[in-house]
């Protein structure tokens, strides 16, 4: 019994549902057919003394169409997603787009449970290629 209770835990990690979220995701070349490559750039800004490493992600007609993307903090349970900005950017003539999303997820403080909330600024660029 604890090991079907501990396996039903696991799947409702974060990270479990960001998995699951990505293998559910129809390929790029299904959600949208005209694109051919579409390039997500990422940096992050915040208050803290120590930096974050930018992110690039590179996406082809057969890779999965999902823009769910975890917090960098290790103890934060927040994510960013841009689901409704990438299809905004494919749609739009440009074909490009800028702009800062900030996390709403919290960070452990301690390990006595107090948490603050993140507001982690992610700093993205997302152009289409088609």
């Amino acid at each position: 019994m604890k090991f079907s209770a501990h396996k039903a835990a696991v799947a409702q990690t974060p990270a479990e549902r960001l998995r699951r979220g990505r293998a559910a995701a129809l390929a790029v070349r299904a959600a949208f057919p005209r694109v051919q490559q579409l390039r997500i750039d990422f940096r992050f800004e915040e208050t803290s003394s120590y930096a974050l490493a930018p992110q690039s992600h590179l996406l082809y007609p057969p890779a999965r169409a999902f823009f769910v993307f975890p917090c960098p903090h290790a103890n934060c349970d927040g994510q960013f997603d841009l689901t409704t900005i990438v299809r905004s950017t494919v749609a739009a003539d440009t074909l490009a787009s800028r702009g800062t999303v900030v996390c709403s997820g919290s960070r452990a403080l301690d390990h006595g449970g107090s948490k603050q909330p993140c507001g982690l600024n992610l700093i993205y660029s997302v152009t289409a290629l088609l």
